[in-house]
């Protein structure tokens, strides 16, 4: 449950500082609702995948994508493009801790210190 919390909690951290970065000068974005961005973006991107996923496949990535951008627009109060260009942040930035956390060689456990050496060195535990 707690690792939970504290994914909700980072993107909504990473969501709040693309949405506040990119925000007009002089508007102020609060972090609750960074949060709760994402948190209604998780949501979203759940539902759309059930319902939508058997029917139309995987044409359902650019619906969500679409999704997700409204459901900035209207917790963060953005403007479009605004909207548009947090989301594809958040979104570039979910799919690299992605690949990095679950799908990478370093991940799966392939890659080990001693792969990193140059070729014809010998590592040394001192």
């Amino acid at each position: 449950m707690l690792t939970f919390i504290e994914i909700y909690l980072a993107s909504g951290l990473l969501l709040w500082i693309t949405a506040h970065m990119l925000a007009p000068v002089g508007y102020s974005i609060e972090l609750s609702r960074g949060i709760g961005a994402a948190v209604l973006i998780c949501a979203v991107n759940t539902l759309l995948t059930f319902f939508l996923g058997p029917i139309i496949g995987m044409g359902y990535i650019p619906v969500l994508f679409i999704a997700n951008i409204f459901v900035a627009k209207g917790v963060l109060w953005l403007s479009f493009w605004r909207s548009f260009f947090a989301v594809l942040i958040y979104w570039m930035a979910v799919m690299a801790a992605s690949y990095l956390l679950f799908h990478s060689p370093i991940a799966k456990g392939h890659i080990t210190a001693g792969n990193f050496l140059p070729h014809g060195m010998i590592a040394c535990n001192d």
